[in-house]
């Protein structure tokens, strides 16, 4: 029958258990037996992986995590799929009552009894009540998210000395991403704040890398015991693809250059995506770190050269939204103004503070080699994050430093003054001496203390260099996220409202 797959898919996703309602045991027999429909229709792999996305990202977006940690359950959602169902279930009594009551917990159904509901009881929601109900939704998102993984995990596994098995396991995970790529698109990326579910990504792109790693390793140990034959031809296909991380960082860099994409608001978020992930993935290698921080700076100098243009023209500067209300506010409020300009300068400051000592090493051995034919290293202008660059955006009169989260602001003027990111002589002489970079430095720290900003100077002098480690984020300071700011965001403010979904 033409219409069998398309009507099952149908009714899988009408009858999946509501979140809300259903015993957790079955949720979870639910979930294992979509799976085990993949060994029958394999083709199915895709709207049922699709379908465990969407149905986790339901429960994702409905439980809300303050700036100090609270967790709390979202209500101005009206619920889902299950929502109308069971409420027409109610007596007229509950049904017209005002307010309408909340979604009941299984723990409170199983107690109450469906068919029997008490007015009092059912509009009645107790933060005990709701402290259960989170947890309960929480179990489900669990389990949810573990079948996923599970499946993802299974998929990509291979033994570590077989060539066959990581080369199937690098194919698998393209055929998954394939599946999954138009989710993250439309759903995941576009959801506000979305915690949880981004990460089915980050564990696929990382399995993935490993089995491309391992081809390579093998290939490589087969080169060396003369044994390879007719297989030369695959090898060097598999040798030649570029792992899907980076893939997927070139299209976010494609989407936020694109200034016909969907307005300001979503490009601001992939660049949030971008700097959060290829930051948190240790995986992604330095070149493509260079490469992003590289693209998010040269984009910034366009946009700053694009200012001045404009006023050298007398025009009034470029905004990036066409609100009269936001140009009314220019002057008071340059971070809503200015808001994707300040947002990819955070980005490319938030990059450097967790992977700048390998960028920073990376980009000098690439200038290095940049005269040598047979370099391993990218070309120096792809991944150009040299000195001149920083100064240029750092000490421009829009203070992008002024806008940033303040974590992000602090961590990178003392990572600045860690690998001499204003200085280095040894890739160009004409840049400036040590006295006038310490002096642009102190520059820097001065202009944020006079807007109040409390940064950790010394007497009158260049901060003091932390010798215990270059670099101590914000994300493994517990103790400081947990007294103020959660997920990386660390303690201070947060003039953009940035949120970073692949931060702890």
């Amino acid at each position: 029958c033409p219409r069998s797959k398309s009507d099952l898919l149908r009714e899988i996703s009408n009858n999946f258990p509501h979140y809300k309602t259903c015993p957790p045991a079955l949720y979870q027999w639910y979930s294992h037996v979509c799976l085990q429909l993949l060994h029958l229709v394999p083709t199915m792999e895709g709207p049922i992986m699709s379908m465990f996305v969407d149905k986790a990202l339901d429960m994702d977006v409905e439980i809300k995590i303050d700036d100090k940690g609270g967790v709390f359950l979202d209500d101005s959602g009206n619920g889902n799929e299950g929502d109308g169902e069971f409420f027409n279930g109610m007596t007229d009594e509950v049904a017209t009552s005002s307010p309408m009551p909340k979604k009941r917990s299984f723990q409170q159904l199983s107690q109450e009894g469906i068919t029997t509901p008490t007015s009092n009881v059912a509009l009645d929601t107790t933060a005990e009540d709701e402290s259960d109900h989170i947890n309960e939704i929480a179990e489900r998102l669990d389990t949810l998210m573990t079948v996923l993984y599970e499946h993802i995990i299974q998929a990509t596994a291979f033994s570590p000395d077989s060539l066959s098995e990581a080369m199937m396991a690098a194919v698998n995970a393209r055929r998954m991403y394939r599946h999954l790529d138009e989710v993250f698109d439309k759903k995941v990326r576009t959801t506000d704040r979305s915690k949880f579910v981004q990460f089915v990504f980050f564990v696929l792109f990382g399995r993935e890398n490993d089995a491309l790693e391992a081809v390579g390793r093998l290939m490589a140990k087969r080169e060396q015991m003369k044994e390879i034959k007719n297989e030369a031809l695959d090898v060097d296909l598999f040798n030649q693809m570029d792992p899907l991380y980076r893939g997927f960082s070139a299209k976010l860099i494609d989407v936020f250059f694109n200034p016909s994409y969907a307005g300001d608001v979503p490009r601001q978020t992939v660049v949030c995506y971008l700097a959060s992930f290829v930051s948190r993935a240790t995986y992604v290698c330095p070149e493509t770190v260079c490469e992003c921080i590289a693209a998010l700076l040269r984009w910034a100098e366009i946009y700053l050269t694009a200012q001045e243009s404009q006023k050298k023209k007398g025009r009034t500067p470029l905004r990036r939204s066409a609100s009269s209300a936001l140009s009314i506010s220019a002057q008071q409020q340059p971070c809503e103004v200015h808001a994707l300009f300040y947002t990819s300068c955070q980005a490319a400051f938030y990059l450097m503070c967790f992977r700048g000592v390998e960028a920073i090493q990376y980009y000098r051995n690439a200038y290095e080699h940049r005269d040598d034919p047979d370099s391993p290293y990218a070309d120096p202008e792809s991944v150009d994050i040299g000195p001149q660059r920083w100064r240029f955006l750092c000490g421009h009169e829009m203070q992008p430093l002024k806008y940033c989260l303040e974590s992000v602001r602090l961590e990178f003027l003392h990572l600045a003054e860690d690998l001499d990111l204003f200085l280095d002589q040894g890739l160009d002489d004409e840049l400036p001496n040590i006295e006038e970079t310490k002096a642009f430095l102190d520059g820097l720290w001065n202009s944020l203390s006079k807007e109040g900003k409390q940064t950790p100077k010394t007497k009158g002098k260049t901060p003091v260099r932390r010798r215990s480690t270059i670099i101590s984020t914000a994300a493994i300071q517990e103790k400081k996220r947990l007294d103020g700011g959660v997920g990386g965001l660390g303690k201070g403010s947060n003039p953009l409202g940035s949120f970073f979904p692949f931060d702890p």
